[in-house]
């Protein structure tokens, strides 16, 4: 377990344009606790789950956080019966039915993309295995505007209202999709509802899992755009809205 207080403001300046802010406000500060779980690691099945846990500094401001740690916990309570399809108490009398070798899997893992006082930017990694021909990683992303208690939707953050901004967003993950072993045979588009995305310094990030571009041999992508770039095409909405309780 290891804590480390996080204060980068990088993020913040990048993105002052199209999120404004009260000056008189005083920053939030926090910490992010990692914790690991193993929950099991049988004849069966192994499962080990790492996660981060965000606390603030000031135990008046925990209740800002509570919703991205409670939707984070939810999520991990519930990925073995989503991605084996059955709950673990279940696994010893499957692989007995099935009688083939091996054993299930499920490992978590996380990045966290950005944290500033504002927002918190993170994507969980779950690799999930159930005796296929091979295992699977799969994303989630979370994006969280820590004090209003709120999870940003991407059209608050670019402007996709026609068709014309959808194009230019498009023509931009093309630019700056990279390829250089030509193994993915599509070209990135987003997606309005299950885009997986998220923020680094600078940055709008757009990911796309093992197939979705190609074999899956070419595994994952991730195609990151200045916020300069979507600024100049003006695509990044003003975003005085996400200042106010959901």
């Amino acid at each position: 377990m290891k804590t480390q207080t996080i204060l980068l403001f990088a993020f913040a300046i990048a993105l002052g344009a199209c999120n404004q802010r009260q000056t008189n406000e005083n920053p939030i500060l926090y910490s992010t606790i990692e914790q690991s779980i193993i929950t099991g690691d049988t004849a069966y099945y192994s499962i080990k789950l790492e996660f981060p846990v965000f606390k603030a500094d000031q135990p008046a401001d925990d209740t800002l956080l509570e919703p991205l740690n409670r939707r984070i916990e939810n999520f991990l309570d519930t990925a073995a019966r989503f991605y084996w399809q059955m709950e673990v108490k279940d696994v010893p009398a499957y692989i007995e039915s099935v009688e083939t070798s091996g054993k299930l899997e499920l490992q978590n893992d996380y990045e966290i993309l950005l944290s500033t006082p504002d927002t918190i930017s993170l994507k969980l990694e779950t690799y999930s295995y159930a005796l296929g021909a091979h295992g699977f990683t799969a994303f989630h992303t979370y994006n969280y505007d820590i004090r209003n208690r709120h999870f940003i939707a991407l059209d608050e953050v670019l402007d996709l209202s026609s068709d014309e901004n959808i194009r230019k967003v498009d023509e931009l993950l093309a630019r700056y999709f990279e390829n250089p072993e030509d193994c993915f045979t599509q070209v990135p588009t987003v997606e309005m509802d299950e885009q997986l995305w998220g923020f680094r310094p600078e940055y709008l990030v757009f990911f796309y899992e093992a197939y979705d571009l190609g074999a899956y041999a070419c595994g994952s992508a991730e195609v990151k755009i200045p916020l300069a770039e979507l600024r100049k095409q003006n695509l990044l909405r003003m975003n005085d809205h996400l200042a106010k309780a959901k």
